[in-house]
């Protein structure tokens, strides 16, 4: 963010080690990639947007080989990130004249 302060996004992209390429392939996350999607974070917060970095981990084999209590808390290391993603929700007066909450009250940009 721009006065320093870390949102969500970056601190999903903080527990990223790796990212999805255009071919969907995992593919480790440089210090430059990192810092190029730290940059483009706060890019869109300075304009107006709220941002989320979406990511996964993936666990080898099949649900059965699952580490025990995976899914107890939410996985914060070793992930991968999917995309970032810019949400512009619209005014207040706006909001309500849609109906609050209902499809079209917000306007998505995503990166990746």
């Amino acid at each position: 963010m721009a006065d320093g302060r870390q949102g969500a996004a970056e601190i999903v992209l903080a527990r990223c080690t790796a990212l999805l390429g255009a071919d969907a392939a995992e593919q480790p996350l440089s210090a430059a990639a990192r810092a190029d999607l730290e940059a483009y974070i706060t890019a869109m917060a300075a304009s107006g947007l709220r941002t989320l970095c979406l990511a996964q981990r993936r666990f080898a084999g099949g649900r059965a080989d699952w580490p025990p209590g995976a899914f107890d808390e939410p996985p914060d290391e070793q992930l991968t990130l999917c995309c970032i993603v810019g949400i512009k929700a619209r005014a207040p007066s706006a909001w309500s004249a849609c109906g609050g909450g209902r499809a079209g009250a917000a306007h998505v940009k995503a990166a990746l």
